[in-house]
């Protein structure tokens, strides 16, 4: 009776240091911008949970903006871009967030006009667990 009581513990114990590495294994994350050949802004969280913001100033239609980093799962992930081109024309912009290589949050579109030809897109989720 003993060892079964052993033996049980044992087994729970493995099970939950199991489970608490799962919740620490980290992915690969990258945001990514396409499609603008004016500056733009843009405002992301880092893999420390920090919110950075920055003026990306592409060199052409052709220019892609992208941050890689390792993230936890769980981590939160977001993607702002605020810019002044009408995209409503053009198959080349695409603004993403990318989890492991595939997209998990994607925008092909403005979400809002500011008006005076001022739009922005934000992209928000969570690093995804397995």
């Amino acid at each position: 009776m003993k060892t079964v009581l052993i033996i049980s513990t044992i087994f729970f114990f493995a099970i939950g240091l199991s489970s608490c590495s799962k919740e620490s294994d980290s992915k690969n994350v990258d945001y990514l911008i396409t499609g603008l050949s004016s500056p733009y802004t843009i405002t992301y969280i880092n893999e420390n949970g920090k919110s950075i913001s920055a003026t990306v100033h592409p060199k052409s239609v052709r220019s892609q903006w992208k941050k890689h980093y390792q993230m936890k799962q769980g981590s939160p992930v977001y993607l702002y871009a605020k810019f002044k081109e009408n995209i409503a024309f053009t198959n080349r912009f695409n603004i993403g967030i990318l989890i492991n290589g595939k997209y998990h949050y994607q925008s092909l579109y403005y979400d809002k006009n500011l008006g005076d030809t001022l739009y922005e897109v934000k992209i928000a989720g969570v690093v995804p667990y397995d």
